[in-house]
């Protein structure tokens, strides 16, 4: 999509109106918005941070006010897949991190850019946190992978790696996925 300046303001909620239509032809989960100024420009912020490659945001406020929705429909319009998690009665941190493996394989061996929505009603266990900490500080999470796992990973990942001019040993293939998930991983 091409990013380009509104010089009218007032043409934002028309434009936001057309998105959200083809987002709800899209989806099973039909959302209904009332785009008011405030929407409007909460909703180009996040679409500018879903833009940069390691872009992350942290929306705080009110429960209701559409923080979740406006992230969806930033997430569509930036044609990036949307995935939260869903805590059910014995959700724990190896389902997390069951979880996490999931977005990990998106983002870093498929390349296709996902945007990760958690709530704070979602933390069922603070090692939660240290491990999106880890994501957003260096892009690995400790331990997330068994070895023949991020043997298989590696495998995985050697042909873009050399493709994108990143080098052929194991650990520069390594590194090369890490950097593509921190690049398409949005939290």
């Amino acid at each position: 999509r091409v990013y380009e300046e509104v010089s009218d303001p007032r043409r934002l909620p028309r434009i936001f109106d057309e998105y959200l239509d083809e987002y709800n032809l899209n989806t099973s989960k039909q959302m209904s918005l009332v785009f008011f100024s405030d929407h409007c420009a909460h909703l180009c912020r996040i679409i500018r941070i879903l833009r940069q490659p390691r872009g992350n945001a942290l929306l705080v406020g009110l429960g209701g006010s559409g923080k979740q929705s406006l992230t969806r429909l930033a997430a569509a319009i930036q044609e990036c897949k949307c995935f939260q998690i869903e805590v059910v009665k014995n959700y724990d941190i190896s389902s997390f991190r069951a979880d996490l493996l999931v977005l990990y394989n998106s983002a870093g061996v498929e390349g296709t850019p996902i945007v990760f929505l958690f709530a704070d009603n979602q933390i069922v266990d603070e090692t939660m946190l240290e491990d999106i900490n880890s994501m957003l500080n260096t892009g690995e999470v400790p331990n997330l992978l068994a070895p023949e796992d991020k043997e298989k990973t590696i495998s995985n990942c050697a042909e873009a790696a050399r493709a994108a001019g990143g080098g052929e040993t194991r650990d520069a293939v390594w590194n090369f996925f890490i950097n593509r998930v921190r690049d398409n991983l949005h939290i």
